[in-house]
């Protein structure tokens, strides 16, 4: 899909609420405290995205950007994202 002028890339990160039993258990998922989204969107308000569920997410200075690590699983796929009342 083509992003072009007046197209939007939005990023959400946020912590991700742990169970009891990651908790105690200190599974390895207990390590990936965040949830982080991107979605890429056109100037019509339709686009898609990518959602990591677990994800340790760190802070690169010198590219400026988000990086997951030791991300092995791929990504959930958002297709058919759209704007609500954007028309």
């Amino acid at each position: 899909m083509p992003f072009g002028e007046g197209a939007r890339r939005i990023i959400i990160a946020t912590d991700r609420p742990l169970n009891f039993g990651e908790f105690r258990n200190r599974s390895r998922s207990a390590s990936y405290g965040f949830i982080l989204a991107e979605i890429r969107l056109t100037k019509e308000g339709k686009g898609v995205g990518k959602l990591a569920s677990m994800a340790k997410v760190s802070w690169n200075k010198e590219t400026r950007s988000l990086e997951i690590e030791n991300y092995s699983n791929e990504p959930v796929r958002l297709t058919d994202v759209e704007v609500l009342g954007s028309k």
